[in-house]
């Protein structure tokens, strides 16, 4: 694994978990198993740009904010923060 797939890992990690739902709540939500999500999660899993955009929509979370965290990983830190201002 790469540093960009350790990246977008913990990204999707912290998606699901900024919203607190269960991984079998998100793999639900996106038409894919349970298995399939902790192995995105773990980065075992390629993760293409359409199915990042579509696991923050799944998560009501601002994809732009966790495609930034991978690209620029100071801000993986920053993904608990609150974002009401932006």
């Amino acid at each position: 694994m790469n540093e960009y797939d350790l990246r977008v890992a913990k990204a999707l990690k912290a998606a699901r978990a900024k919203v607190r739902i269960s991984q079998e709540t998100l793999a639900m939500r996106m038409g894919i198993t349970k298995p399939t999500v902790a192995s995105k999660e773990r980065g075992t899993s390629s993760v293409s740009l359409a199915e990042l955009i579509k696991w923050c929509v799944c998560c009501g979370v601002p994809a732009k904010r966790y495609t930034d965290a991978c690209i620029h990983p100071g801000l993986l830190e920053y993904l608990d923060d609150d974002i009401s201002a932006e």
